[in-house]
């Protein structure tokens, strides 16, 4: 098991493995800590701390069950932590410890008398529980913790049947959450609840609900609520206090049906005006839960910034009621509605009518895992035309069991938005959308003329035949074509594409900063010499200086060869300059010679630049001593120099 606790400007490690190496000089054990800090740690905690938006100290646990006798703490800088540092190759036998004498004396600090309330931990998170774990002592610790600031409980790898105990262990630290009051952020997830499981949970609960006037983010996802559980959860926020300080609602995945959704959004549309974040994906909500979205989305007090209803019951009824919502909301900049395939194309015609909506804030839009067709994307397309706002673009996988849905037909009139000056769609997912030749000319002639688009991704889209590639690829010739970050993942390209590829960007050196070509099976290593040449053409130094210095991403590609990966390194210096100069040292002057009718043939605008770089070598002065030999004309004669040195200076009258 892994500890770790974050506090002001000190950092600690405590690490229960048999065999436990210290990392540095500055070492304390963990009853030492609790007795100097007043500070009783839970036996088990855990540890992912990837899903909090900063960086507040924390206490973390991860592992396997924690043996009282085998801790230990060290000091580290509180720089923040990466995986790596808490892996098991760490640890060596060289320097294993062995605190069982001082069992008793931790045994006595994690009692029911140990004060808990000086204690400078502010974030928790938990995914494991072993069988020796106190779900009270849990429970009281949290509870009485003045300075937790976030919560996060990880049930996908816990047992939760009947006889696990973990249920047990659950309940009881929900008893003892209930009195906390300066959580802030509340995490429940994938904790496979039973019916009165779930019940039971939120009825403990309410008192955190409805008394924490920190709470500002609430998450619970995948923990099966249901139904007659989100209506107990509905009726604790009504008797909120602080309605104010609520701002993220996640409730994806619950079972969420019709009514008992409603019931949650018409709480939440009475007296929570700083809610800006709500996520209700993958439930059951249907025409009565888009009632109570659509007055949300139309109340004059919103400022619901991000909605999130994927994969729910919504139909053409619900998306024409959510449709006259956002024709006139100014406020709302995320919209997701993937996996919502009961919209026919009637539905999508009508909802494109809210693009024209010229006051609108939104910037993403997801209609990906849809069924969108011909109809609905030239009605969508039409919508775009004039669209402003908008930055964000998913439809990915817009298809029927592998069959495209969308025609070159289609196609033409969404990308035929991007030929709007005022376009803002700077990332499009295309994913597995089964677009065709047709439907990828459409968007190599719509990217020609657009400099607002920086990120596209075309992954899995195995119809476009190497015709449609190459046609691509000439686009990114063009001089007004911004693309920064392009996908090209499972599309079968070859080496013969490749080299039509490494040709444009010859030309486009200096815009496409990454180029995922990873999945393509067909790719050799004849393919990669292309990318290779692009990056360091070494038939002379002037072809190298003029090489591309900015692609710096093929992907993750394990078939890369070390050559191509090593100008890929060199490409992620942020200074160009400083890329050039590396590589015409490396590549050009590799052998340890002076390839001096390079430099005699040298521009003269670029000489003194090649001059310069030689001086940088860095290592010694060789390089450029051999260089000055061979050009003497370059270096003052003795004369000269005689006659600089005896010359007076001119007196100033």
């Amino acid at each position: 098991m892994i500890l770790q606790e974050r506090s002001g400007d000190v950092g600690m490690i405590m690490d229960s493995a048999d065999d436990i190496m210290c990392r540095t000089t500055k070492t304390r054990r963990v009853d030492e800590c609790i007795e100097r800090r007043g500070v009783a740690l839970p036996r088990q905690v855990s540890a992912d701390i990837n899903e909090w938006d900063d960086q507040e100290s924390g206490i973390l646990v991860s592992g396997s069950s924690m043996n009282d006798g085998d801790i230990k703490s060290e000091e580290l800088s509180n720089e923040g932590f990466s995986d790596e540092e808490f892996s098991d190759e760490a640890y060596s036998d060289d320097e294993s410890t062995d605190y069982d004498d001082e069992e008793e004396e931790l045994n006595e600090a994690m009692s029911p008398q140990t004060d808990h309330t000086d204690c400078n931990v502010t974030s928790i998170v938990v995914d494991f529980v072993s069988d020796n774990m106190n779900g009270q002592e849990a429970g009281r610790y949290i509870g009485e913790n003045p300075r937790l600031k976030k919560l996060a409980i990880t049930g996908g790898s816990m047992e939760w049947d009947g006889d696990s105990g973990t249920l047990e262990w659950f309940s009881k630290l929900c008893t003892g959450l209930a009195h906390n009051k300066s959580i802030g952020h509340l995490s429940l997830e994938e904790c496979n609840l039973n019916e009165k499981a779930a019940m039971t949970t939120i009825t403990t609960l309410s008192p955190f609900f409805e008394l924490n006037v920190n709470l500002h983010r609430l998450e619970i996802v995948s923990c099966n609520l249901g139904d007659e559980t989100i209506r107990m959860l509905a009726s604790a926020l009504s008797r909120r206090e602080n309605k104010g300080s609520l701002q993220r609602v996640i409730l994806d995945a619950n079972g969420i049906g019709d009514e008992s959704g409603s019931e949650l959004v018409h709480t939440l549309n009475h007296g929570y005006d700083n809610l800006t974040h709500l996520s209700l994906g993958d439930n059951e909500l249907g025409s009565k839960a888009c009632t109570a979205l659509g007055d949300m989305l139309s109340s004059p007090n919103t400022k619901l910034k991000s909605l999130d209803v994927e994969n729910n019951q919504i139909d053409d009824g619900c998306i024409t009621v959510l449709t006259n919502a956002l024709s006139s909301n100014t406020v709302l900049n995320e919209l997701r509605l993937s996996f919502n395939c009961s919209i026919t194309q009637a539905g999508w015609t009508t909802f494109s009518t809210c693009l024209q909506n010229l006051d609108s804030s939104l910037k993403i839009l997801d209609l990906s895992s849809t069924h969108i067709a011909d109809e609905g994307a030239i009605a969508l397309g039409h919508g775009l035309m004039n669209n402003k706002t908008l930055t964000t673009l998913s439809c990915h996988d817009i298809s029927a069991d592998g069959m495209p849905l969308i025609t070159s037909r289609g196609w033409r009139s969404i990308f035929g938005s991007l030929q709007n000056k005022t376009s803002a769609l700077g990332m499009i997912d295309l994913r597995y959308s089964s677009i065709d030749e047709g439907g990828l000319s459409a968007l190599t002639n719509a990217l020609a003329g657009n400099s607002a688009v920086k990120m596209l991704d075309l992954s899995y889209n195995k119809q476009i035949p190497a015709a449609g590639w190459r046609s691509f690829f000439a686009c990114l010739e063009h001089p007004d074509v911004a693309l920064e970050e392009v996908s090209l993942r499972g599309n079968n390209i070859t080496d013969e594409e490749m080299a039509h590829l490494s040709r444009s960007l010859h030309v486009n050196n200096g815009r496409l900063e990454s180029l995922d070509l990873g999945d393509n099976s067909s790719l050799t290593d004849v393919g990669w010499a292309h990318i290779s040449r692009v990056l360091c053409d070494r038939s002379n130094a002037m072809t190298i200086f003029s090489s591309n210095h900015t692609l710096s991403s093929l992907g993750d590609q394990n078939a890369i060869p070390a050559d191509l990966d090593d100008l890929l390194q060199l490409n992620q210096t942020g200074n160009k300059k400083d890329v050039s100069r590396e590589k015409i040292l490396q590549y050009h002057f590799q052998d340890g010679k002076t390839k001096i009718q390079e430099f005699v043939d040298m521009n003269s605008n670029v000489l003194h630049h090649a001059i310069s770089w030689i001086c940088t070598n860095g290592t010694d002065h060789t390089l450029l001593y051999n260089f000055l030999r061979s050009l003497p004309s370059l270096v003052p004669s003795d004369n000269i120099i005689a006659k600089a040195s005896g010359a007076k200076r001119k007196r100033l009258s």
